[in-house]
């Protein structure tokens, strides 16, 4: 079927004999607002087939195709699938009936109407392009499989993820626009994380919704432009493996490091609301500026900050379960810094400032197994020197057991520590309770020889 540069109206079904070669849509093809029927008897050579050679399917009203009918995108060409807001598309209930005939075949998702994809299509290894609308996919290879895997890019639109079980779609994504991308189920019932392949976003906005606690994993991420990953539903988070660029956090979390490996993030992190978790066993890098007001949770491995701003409101928190490295620590509001419960944590900062009328509260801290090391303190209001105790800002620290008064900065080797010391009345305290202690034992003995 080839309408040239015009489009043509269907005014009832069509029916073709596919003898030999599959039918085709070459050109603009409208539905003429109600459902059609493509009957295309089976050939010798083909099953079912609609080839899209450049052209655009217009769907105007709601319709699902038959069983075994094939819409495929003809070798190095661009096809469209058209959907007007309120139609569904629905293709039909068999394996692969999304077909491209190479990897260059691209189908473009245009309209503000909802696509379905249902099954799985291994033959499908060209480029999904959303530019609008919504495109469910409901199988693991409902995009291809691992040996044929189609890309997603997005221009805009949604894809929505959908599976009663946590499902490994793979599908590579890249975000040139504003998008989203729904995690959800087929049915109610318990929370479940789906997973897709890398991430490539620009300067634009990556939005993640779902039910509540519906999460998202993603591969490696590379962001080549200020992006910001939102989470639009309260319980969803997003998880990454190595990431590099800059991000601007929305709400929700953002978890990166998940692939073990060792990465420089060569941009910035900033955002309010979000928080931001290492995973993973390898060295994250950020050398640059961070600003954002989030928590900040070192589950594994070790995250290294050039300079990290922290401190918002309400409190913001910095959770260490290993090892923070920081050029710079900049603390500008109220701030928990969350030891952990159970391994060793370190958190090592070059430079160290708190300003004025800023509360830190330290948590979680065990003396001899966590370390705070600061090499510089920096100005706030009244920067201590080195083996100070209670003294000028130090006083806007305090550990979790002790007061304010005991916060000192204390050199040993060649590591400076802020850590908590007893004040010179508890030490007296400690001793004459030692001792007490020992010449009441003494006494105990004595009375015990003498009986005897």
């Amino acid at each position: 079927m080839t309408t040239g540069s015009g489009i043509l109206t269907l005014g009832g079904n069509v029916t073709a004999n596919a003898s030999a070669t599959p039918a085709s849509i070459l050109g603009n093809l409208d539905l003429g607002s109600a459902t059609r029927t493509f009957n295309v008897a089976n050939g010798a050579a083909d099953p079912d087939t609609i080839d899209n050679a450049g052209g655009t399917l217009n769907v105007t009203s709601s319709f699902t195709a038959n069983t075994g009918k094939v819409f495929n995108v003809t070798a190095n060409q661009t096809g469209t699938m058209d959907i007007n807001g309120g139609a569904t598309l629905t293709l039909g209930n068999a394996a692969n009936v999304l077909t491209t005939s190479d990897t260059n075949g691209i189908l473009n998702k245009n309209g503000a109407g909802f696509l379905d994809i249902p099954n799985a299509n291994t033959s499908f290894d060209g480029t999904l392009q959303i530019n609008a609308g919504t495109v469910q996919v409901q199988n693991a290879q409902s995009l291809g499989d691992a040996t044929n895997r189609g890309r997603v890019t997005f221009s805009g639109g949604t894809l929505d993820l959908r599976n009663n079980a946590a499902t490994s779609f793979s599908n590579n994504i890249s975000v040139t626009a504003d998008s989203t991308i729904n995690v959800d189920r087929l049915t109610t019932g318990t929370d479940l994380t789906h997973t897709l392949g890398t991430l490539s976003i620009g300067a634009n906005t990556l939005t993640v919704a779902g039910g509540n606690s519906f999460n998202l994993t993603l591969g490696a991420t590379t962001l080549s432009g200020a992006a910001t990953i939102n989470t639009a539903t309260s319980g969803t988070d997003v998880t990454v493996g190595a990431v590099s660029g800059a991000v601007q956090l929305g709400s929700g979390t953002l978890s990166a490091g998940g692939n073990n490996s060792s990465t420089s993030f060569s941009g910035t992190i900033s955002g309010t609301g979000g928080s931001f978790v290492k995973q993973g066993a390898g060295t994250m890098t950020i050398p640059g500026s961070n600003t954002y007001t989030g928590a900040t949770t070192i589950a594994n491995g070790t995250l290294a900050f050039g300079g990290t701003t922290i401190g918002g409101t309400p409190t913001s928190t910095l959770f260490l379960g290993s090892t923070a490295t920081l050029g710079t620590l900049h603390i500008t509001g109220d701030t928990i810094l969350d030891f952990g419960n159970s391994s060793a944590s370190t958190l090592d900062t070059t430079n160290f400032k708190i300003d004025s009328g800023v509360r830190i509260t330290i948590m979680n801290w065990v003396e001899s197994i966590d370390y705070f090391n600061a090499q510089n303190w920096l100005a706030g209001t009244t920067p201590p020197n080195l083996g100070d105790r209670g003294v000028g800002d130090q006083l806007q620290i305090a550990f979790d057991g002790f007061n304010n008064n005991s916060t000192a900065w204390l050199q040993y080797g060649a590591e400076k520590h802020i850590t908590p010391t007893p004040e010179p009345a508890t030490y007296g305290a400690m001793m004459i309770g030692a001792a007490l202690a020992f010449t009441g034992f003494r006494r105990w003995r004595k009375t015990r020889v003498t009986k005897t």
